[in-house]
């Protein structure tokens, strides 16, 4: 999952991600929170930051035991000190078996 966003304080603490299921099946795991403040950090101390401003691009890597087809959709929320961003979400078409 590839996430690009803004963080006019530089800073992100921690992404919340839920998996919906598909009609196809059902996801085990539903909720995740991913802890992001080293990483959030480590990155808007660069010198290579300065040139984006706030701008981030966050990649959240998934390992997906059984069919990928039991995910339907997926939605995030962003936080940092400020407060949480709003949900985006991401929908996923599911191939049917023939």
């Amino acid at each position: 999952m590839q996430i690009t966003g803004f963080s006019t304080d530089r800073d992100v603490t921690e992404a919340d991600v839920h998996f919906n299921n598909s009609a196809l099946g059902t996801v085990q795991t539903t909720n995740l929170t991913v802890n992001l403040t080293d990483a959030a950090s480590q990155w808007f101390k660069t010198t290579a930051s300065a040139q984006f401003g706030s701008q981030f691009s966050l990649l959240l890597p998934f390992t997906i035991q059984g069919s990928t087809d039991s995910i339907g959709s997926v939605s995030v929320q962003l936080k940092n000190s400020q407060g949480t961003s709003n949900t985006s979400s991401a929908s996923f078409l599911s191939a049917a078996p023939v």
